[in-house]
């Protein structure tokens, strides 16, 4: 599969994810020609960006939703 070089932003932060867990892997057998490693390198930078700019608005909506009050999230686990 040859890398989506500056291709349109993924649609969800699950794709963006799942293309850089594939691009990863790709770069990772060492078998992609240079050019080809390169393209994937931009296009993980980009995914890396979309997924912190997505990351980075969950977190404002949840200080939001909570009042402005940052705080760790404890599961039922960790509450027991």
């Amino acid at each position: 599969m040859k890398p989506k070089t500056l291709a349109k932003p993924p649609k969800s932060f699950e794709d963006a994810l799942r293309e850089l867990e594939e691009l990863a892997a790709q770069m990772e057998n060492g078998e992609l020609p240079l050019d080809e490693l390169v393209a994937a390198h931009a296009r993980g930078t980009q995914l890396i960006a979309f997924c912190r700019d997505k990351l980075g608005a969950a977190k404002a909506q949840i200080q939001i939703l909570d009042r402005g009050e940052l705080r760790d999230f404890l599961s039922e686990d960790d509450k027991r």
